[in-house]
């Protein structure tokens, strides 16, 4: 029998730069599947995060973007 829980995990996420200059969000997850290494946004390349700040969900959520469809 699989017994299913009804409640959810969160981690906690951070924030740093990337090489190219656009800020990344990450969770320590992330790490673990990319080997210690990031993936930028702006660019094919992946880097090593350094001065890692801790970044909120309610930063996201207030943030004026949340929500909105960018398009191109």
């Amino acid at each position: 029998m699989i017994d299913k829980k009804a409640h959810g995990e969160t981690a906690p996420l951070y924030k740093t730069k990337a090489p190219s200059g656009a800020d990344v969000i990450f969770s320590p997850q992330d790490l673990i599947k990319g080997d210690g290494k990031l993936k930028d946004p702006d660019g094919p390349s992946r880097f090593k995060p350094k001065k890692w700040r801790p970044h909120s969900v309610s930063e996201i959520v207030n943030s004026p973007d949340f929500g909105k469809v960018k398009r191109k």
